[in-house]
């Protein structure tokens, strides 16, 4: 066999393989889905927003580069719903892979910006999350995946 009949061989299968994984996909998407109606959405985001202490620091991180705005993704959320009686705590995940990430854990607030992303809290504080160059003991550099726990 010549090179291009492997080639027109091999793209053949490809399409055969291609054309039954979308008539698969077709099929699976006609068919109603009986826990979609279960599903809601909690929260939503443009773009994720940090809870700064004021509007002079929130511009001050961006223009020193610690935060670019829309740079941070969450990959990971976990709940804390507390004792009875007591608020849950939504956490998210959003590792720092990039510059631009002025916190890598944090909790979601009830505060949300003019065009309704709810705001998120750096957790435990800002401080765990700053001076990452000098080392200090208390940090939280990049989280990826968490449990949260009872205590």
């Amino acid at each position: 066999m010549t090179r291009s009949t492997e080639a027109f061989i091999g793209s053949k299968w490809l399409c055969i393989i291609l054309g039954m994984s979308a008539s698969t996909w077709t099929l699976s998407e006609s068919i109603p889905n009986r826990n979609a109606a279960k599903i809601r959405e909690v929260f939503r985001w443009k773009q994720i927003e940090f809870d700064y202490p004021s509007e002079s620091a929130r511009q001050q991180a961006i223009d020193n580069g610690d935060f670019i705005p829309g740079r941070s993704l969450p990959i990971d959320v976990d709940v804390y719903y507390g004792r009875p009686g007591q608020t849950k705590k939504i956490f998210i995940a959003m590792p720092r892979m990039q510059s631009g990430h002025p916190a890598t854990i944090g909790t979601v607030t009830d505060k949300t910006t003019a065009d309704g992303n709810p705001i998120v809290k750096p957790y435990p504080s800002w401080n765990w999350h700053k001076n990452l160059i000098d080392c200090p003991p208390d940090r939280i550099v990049s989280v990826f995946r968490m449990m949260v726990r009872k205590p």
